[in-house]
């Protein structure tokens, strides 16, 4: 199976002001993904409906959305959860 893109997990788009994460973002722009769960990570911490509603309109605006099945009919949310994690681990030893 072709890799249809990826998923933009929270450690990532913290380190989007990063000038090395900011390029590979860059580069996979188009190809990133946010997911049901990832958008929940990053917008949990909101204390009040302003805090909420505008990271979750920059997030919509910057990166496409999967639906609760993911990009592809064959990959669930968790199994995209832990393929945004192993892709993180691999990035880490690079």
């Amino acid at each position: 199976m072709a890799v249809a893109g990826w998923i933009l997990d929270k450690s990532a788009a913290a380190r989007a002001s990063d000038p090395v994460v900011g390029t590979q973002l860059a580069e996979l722009a188009g190809e990133l993904f946010v997911c049901p769960v990832g958008e929940l990570e990053q917008l949990y911490s909101a204390r009040s409906a302003r805090d909420y509603d505008q990271p979750q309109t920059e997030l919509h605006a910057s990166f496409e959305t999967s639906d609760r099945r993911g990009p592809t009919p064959h990959c669930s949310a968790p199994r995209l959860v832990l393929a945004g994690k192993r892709i993180t681990e691999v990035c880490r030893h690079q």
